[in-house]
């Protein structure tokens, strides 16, 4: 994902581009569990906050949160979305 994938709906479900497996597989990039909260960290769209519905990557302008077991993505995504003032 990037920051122009992220809108309004906390859910990431597509993303304009597309990594290679062979990238994930050989470790060039982090690959994000469904329901990752990611946070936009520069530009115009900072403090956005997506939450991941599948296995995800993102460039470096994004920040992950993976939570642990029992924690629930979506509540975490929800709360720091309420949170624009201070994230930004």
């Amino acid at each position: 994902f990037t920051p122009g994938d992220f809108a309004a709906d906390l859910t990431l479900v597509t993303s304009k581009r597309r990594v290679a497996a062979a990238a994930l597989e050989n470790g060039e990039l982090a690959a994000f569990p469904p329901g990752s909260v990611l946070v936009v960290g520069i530009g115009a769209t900072l403090g956005k906050v997506g939450l991941t519905t599948r296995t995800a990557s993102a460039n470096q302008q994004i920040n992950a949160l993976v939570p642990g077991a029992g924690t629930d993505g979506s509540f975490l995504a929800y709360v720091l979305s309420t949170m624009g003032d201070v994230l930004n």
